[in-house]
């Protein structure tokens, strides 16, 4: 995916919103989607074909009820993660940064009482040991991503919350 195709396809911030919505939830009809966002379906549905337009996500055919219905999933089951040697890197981060401003924007403006889930740790690493812990947060994450997923579809009807994790493993910078 290039970098013109990942910033038009989530530039919109109700794109982005849409993006981690289904990606949490795996599948969802417009629908699903506007009731969650407190949106217009309408609305919904057309950033959802924009989004498609540029391969972010894709139709999942075969789960339509009838022929007027769409169902839609991220076109990729690895979230947004950048292929390593694709030219899209600088897109991607600029959606991270977004990602992250938006994360903490959120986090400190809803704060809960008794719901605290933020940390800084620090681990001290050999490059392959960093390579292993990444992979292993990845496999965390997406392990919880598709247990929800499988929840959300044997029960639809409790309720869920979508919550956005922001993973950054990079060298502590020096002052």
């Amino acid at each position: 995916m290039s970098d013109s195709a990942v910033l038009k396809g989530l530039a919109h911030p109700l794109r982005a919103r849409l993006y981690y919505v289904l990606f949490a939830r795996g599948t969802a009809r417009a629908t699903d989607l506007a009731r969650e966002l407190d949106a217009p379906v309408n609305q919904i549905s057309q950033h959802l074909r924009y989004m498609a337009k540029y391969g972010i996500i894709e139709e999942a055919t075969g789960l339509a009820t009838d022929k007027r219905e769409r169902v839609w999933r991220p076109a990729s089951s690895m979230g947004l993660a950048p292929d390593p040697d694709a030219t899209a890197a600088p897109a991607y981060e600029e959606i991270g940064r977004r990602s992250a401003h938006a994360t903490l924007d959120a986090y400190l403006t809803n704060a809960r009482p008794g719901f605290h889930h933020a940390n800084d740790i620090t681990v001290h690493l050999s490059p392959d040991e960093v390579e292993e812990f990444a992979n292993e947060v990845q496999e965390l994450l997406l392990r919880w991503n598709r247990l929800g997923q499988d929840r959300n579809a044997a029960d639809p009807e409790t309720e869920r919350v979508t919550y956005l994790t922001n993973v950054y493993i990079h060298p502590l910078p020096a002052d």
